[in-house]
């Protein structure tokens, strides 16, 4: 038996389709509550999934960058230009069980 489709989903889906900001400012102010509700934790689901992804990204090309670097003063430079939250992140990535062979293969060469 299918899932019965809430309100919410009904509104993202149109919010998704309209093409104007006029027709979603409609659509929004046609919503239920409840159906606004649902659309606004949705949208905020989306933004995190895209920030994380971007985060991800970004970790990618520091790694690679660093991965890349011909010396330690060139990793140093990397490191130094990237954000603090990127470099946050890397750290992360650090405690990692496998992201230590692979930092030990970056610098060394393994």
């Amino acid at each position: 038996m299918p899932r019965p489709v809430s309100p919410a989903d009904v509104l993202v889906a149109q919010l998704d389709a309209a093409s104007t900001e006029a027709e979603r400012t409609a659509l929004l102010a046609a919503a239920s509550t409840e159906a606004r509700r649902g659309a606004q934790g949705t949208h905020a689901y989306r933004e995190m999934i895209s920030a994380a992804q971007a985060s991800v990204a970004a970790a990618d090309a520091l790694e690679a960058s660093l991965k890349a670097a011909p010396d330690e003063a060139a990793r140093v430079a990397v490191l130094s230009d990237a954000p603090h939250a990127l470099r946050i992140e890397l750290v992360e990535r650090m405690r990692q069980p496998d992201a230590r062979e692979r930092y030990m293969v970056m610098i060394l060469g393994w």
